[in-house]
Parts: structure tokens; sequence; C-alpha cells
């Protein structure tokens, strides 16, 4: 089973899809904000974030990748939520 993880909605809003140019061009730059944070975190999360966000792999294709557990890559994800919530505040993108 495929778990959600809690708070990755500036992530969904800023990776969701939108019809107005003007609605895909403010997706882009919030997409590139995300990805230049996502870069920002520790290696330990951003590779997790990445492949989970980015590349759309499920929990059980990034635990492979990574070798590690579902357990720990949910783990992973969740904290890096955090730590993206946290670095996405600061540029007040989010609240």
């Amino acid at each position: 089973m495929d778990r959600e993880v809690h708070g990755s909605e500036p992530i969904r809003r800023a990776m969701g899809k939108h019809s107005s140019p003007s609605n895909r061009a403010i997706r882009n730059e919030e997409t590139q904000i995300v990805r230049e944070a996502i870069e920002q975190l520790p290696e330990e999360q951003r590779e997790p974030m990445r492949l989970r966000h980015m590349e759309n792999l499920k929990l059980s294709q990034i635990a492979e990748r990574l070798d590690m557990t579902e357990d720990a890559v949910t783990s992973h994800l969740f904290r890096g939520m955090k730590s993206l919530k946290i670095i996405l505040q600061k540029l007040g993108i989010v609240r």
C-alpha cells in the first residue's frame, strides 16, 4: 500500500496541472522554487523527495532504488516535507 505523506501541499500545488497560460507560468515558477528548495535538503531527505515528487515513484520503488525499507522512506519524506516547508516559509511561498 502506498501511503501519502502529510504536508505535501506546496509540492502538489507547484507540480499540479492548470489550464490557463498564466496559471502554467505561475506553476512553472513555483516548480522551479520547489526544486531549488529540495536541493537545499540534506541528502537523506533530498533523494527520496526528488524521487517521490519529481519522478513520481511509489514508496516501494523508492525503497528498492535507495536500498531501504518503505518505513525509512516514509520517515525521510516526512522529515523532508517539514524541512521543505520551513525553507518555503522563509522564502514567503507558504505560511
